[in-house]
């Protein structure tokens, strides 16, 4: 459901000086409920390094993947977090709820709360986590209490 069926996408050329093959196709996402088509495209490589025969096989593997899964959900992690919040919270004890919360607008919400839930990668977590250990260096900061 991901792409339909036999759609091969599009390469082309893109740029002056330094020329790049794009591959461009549509895919099927999910938001507030209902699927929806959106163009997407990849850089596939440098035209001088790769014929556009070879970028074509480069966007076929990249389609390959894509027929693998299912439509893509398209999530904050403000919207995410706060289903979890009125979902999972409450299943806590009082007072793991009450610092989960606070570290969860604080913190959390603060941070990562208007980017894709797909986007945030382990490096802007580590790094998150970095910035509030040097910030809080010498008191104990701790994001949740099993890790």
């Amino acid at each position: 459901m991901a792409r339909h069926r036999y759609q091969v996408g599009h390469v082309f050329k893109r740029g002056k000086r330094r020329k790049v093959w794009v591959g461009r196709w549509r895919e099927d996402v999910v938001e507030n409920g209902e699927v929806r088509r959106v163009h997407r495209s990849e850089v596939l490589g440098l035209a001088s390094d790769l014929t556009k025969t070879e970028a074509r096989t480069t966007l076929n593997k990249i389609l390959g993947e894509t027929d693998q899964t299912q439509p893509r959900q398209i999530v904050t992690f403000r919207e995410f977090a706060l289903k979890w919040e009125s979902t999972v919270l409450p299943n806590y004890k009082f007072s793991t709820r009450r610092s989960y919360k606070h570290y969860l607008h604080k913190h959390l919400l603060t941070r990562f709360g208007d980017l894709q839930l797909s986007t945030i990668q382990v490096s802007d977590v580590q790094q998150f986590i970095t910035e509030k250990a040097r910030t809080y260096s010498g008191k104990r900061f701790v994001i949740c209490g099993t890790c």
